[in-house]
């Protein structure tokens, strides 16, 4: 009797069993941290819509499908988001940061197909995209914010892989292939490129593995470029070149411009 009572009281003070995520007829609104334990399919809506600073998406390896018109993850100025562990499939875009700052993208896979898409948006400042692999984007990540750190990703087959609006961005040891255009290009200012690989960009006609001509303040350290159809590496005539680039196979006679490669 006294341990029937004891359960009856345990059970009376549990907190409910939290109701499985669904998006299929409805964006989960994100208000604290998610971790998912199923695959989700979602229908005509993004699949989850942050509402809250301070929040953890974490898939645990898990995949959500959507549709080309839609956000995997869309946040509209908040702050510290973090997504992590899992794949998204189908979305025109996988995560959007747009505001906010300090957000972080890590170990997300994100593929459109045959779509004009961005698959990582980020419009947040001092914002982190860290180990990632993009595929078969229009382009892979576009960061339109100032200070954004895209470190450690994989590409391939992208138009673009890396789309630089946001000035100061760090692009660190990512590793670049198979765009159809340039595989990374830089049209903001103060960009630093370091040790990222750029191999066979330029597939759908010409292309350089990293264009910054317009970024008078572009610093340039260890970046490896080979076998592009253009240029290895274009750089503007007041960059900074801190040595250690390489270049070798691409199709322009002079491997790199204004960077000794």
């Amino acid at each position: 009797m006294v341990i029937s009572l004891s359960l009856v009281a345990l059970a009376l003070s549990s907190p409910p069993a939290e109701a499985a995520l669904d998006c299929s007829t409805a964006a989960i609104h994100v208000t604290r941290n998610i971790k998912l334990r199923t695959n989700l399919t979602c229908g005509a809506n993004d699949a989850f819509d942050v509402t809250a600073d301070h929040v953890t998406i974490d898939l645990n390896h898990h995949t959500v499908t959507g549709t080309v018109i839609h956000f995997g993850v869309f946040s509209d100025h908040h702050s510290r988001i973090v997504v992590k562990r899992g794949t998204f499939a189908g979305f025109g875009t996988a995560v959007g940061f747009m505001g906010g700052s300090r957000n972080v993208v890590s170990g997300i896979t994100a593929s459109c197909g045959v779509c004009s898409n961005v698959a990582m948006d980020i419009g947040s400042t001092r914002s982190v995209a860290r180990g990632n692999f993009l595929y078969s984007n229009d382009r892979g990540i576009q960061a339109e914010a100032p200070g954004v750190t895209i470190t450690r990703n994989v590409f391939h087959g992208n138009t673009h892989a890396i789309y630089l609006t946001g000035n100061g961005a760090l692009v660190s040891r990512n590793l670049v292939v198979s765009s159809t255009g340039d595989g990374i290009e830089d049209l903001a200012q103060g960009a630093h490129f370091l040790r990222n690989t750029a191999i066979q960009n330029g597939v759908g006609g010409i292309g350089d593995g990293i264009f910054a001509g317009g970024d008078t303040t572009a610093v340039f350290k260890r970046n490896v470029a080979r076998n592009n159809t253009n240029f290895g590496i274009e750089a503007n005539p007041a960059a900074r070149d801190a040595g250690g680039n390489r270049a070798s196979g691409n199709g322009q006679l002079v491997q790199c411009v204004n960077v000794a490669c």
